[in-house]
Parts: structure tokens; sequence; C-alpha cells
């Protein structure tokens, strides 16, 4: 009796648990307005995402310990530099925004260089992974990404490369 009520407990354990994590990653969805975000840029100046407002936003949390991360910024500035400089139909223009979660400004400007990113905006809270960053924008690997509109409402969330582009060109003018 008591062995099948322990098996039962942990069955029951294990269904709230997944239930959890199921509701972790559905809370910021797509369709969702995108948490408040400041961080440090690479002067080291305070910014803001809602800087951002009217253009289209991809946000692409990274770290310099990543090598996948590092092996995507080729393509992604290639697109950037296509990208951040067409006109939208219902948009100011397109913003890529890669924000690493290193604890280290010197790993982080290490990574730049060696990846040689000439992204127009860096940034980095330099708190490391898991934080509060990770746990606002809900994602606990990287990369992962989120691609927002210009009213600031997520529109796509951890979509690579090819989905990117093709999204991107729907809303050329």
């Amino acid at each position: 009796m008591l062995r099948q009520f322990s098996t039962v407990l942990l069955f029951s354990f294990l269904l709230v648990c997944s239930s959890c994590k199921q509701d972790y990653y559905t809370k910021l969805r797509v369709g969702i307005p995108v948490p408040e975000l400041s961080s440090l840029d690479i002067e080291g100046q305070a910014v803001d995402l809602k800087e951002f407002r009217n253009h289209y936003v991809y946000i692409y949390f990274w770290a310099s310990w990543c090598a996948p991360c590092g092996d995507a910024f080729p393509d992604y500035m290639m697109l950037n530099d296509k990208y951040s400089k067409l006109q939208y139909k219902d948009a100011e223009g397109f913003v890529f925004l890669p924000i690493s979660v290193d604890d280290k400004e010197a790993k982080w400007r290490k990574a730049i260089d060696k990846w040689e990113l000439n992204f127009e905006h860096q940034w980095c809270d330099l708190k490391g992974m898991p934080s509060e960053l990770s746990e606002r924008f809900q994602f606990d690997k990287v990369p992962s990404s989120l691609l927002i509109n210009p009213e600031g409402v997520i529109i796509g969330r951890d979509i690579g490369f090819s989905d990117l582009v093709w999204e991107l060109k729907e809303r050329v003018q």
C-alpha cells in the first residue's frame, strides 16, 4: 500500500513539475509585450530597449564561451548589414541586438574582438547566467533569441537565421 502511494506521489510530483516547466516557457510567448530591458553597451553607457520602438528588433542572447554563437555571427553580420538599411512597411528599420550573458567584461570584449563583431549595438549586463535577465526573458541556454515588432510585441521566439530572413523579407517595402 505504501509502495503504491509512493508511486502515485512521485508521478504527481513529476506531472506538476513538468507543467511548471511548460508554464515557464509559455509565459513569454509570441503575442506578449516584451519585458523592459536596460543594460550596458560597449561604451559602458546605460541603454534601454525602448530606444528601438518603431523598429523590428532581433535580440540575440549569446556568450563568449558559446561556440555555436560564434559560428552564427558571420551570417548575422551579413543579415544586419543588409536588413538594417532597408525600408519597412510598418517600421523605421531593423536592429540586430546581441546581448551577451557573460559575467566578465574582459571575456565579453575578447569575444567581440575574436569574432570581429562590428554590430552598432553590443550589450551585456555582466551578471552571467542564470540571472535576472535570463529569468525575465525566460531562456536557459544560448543562443536564444526574440523577434520584436515595432510596437514592442514578441513575434518570434528562438527563430534561427533562415526564419529571420523570411520574416524580414515579408516586412520590407
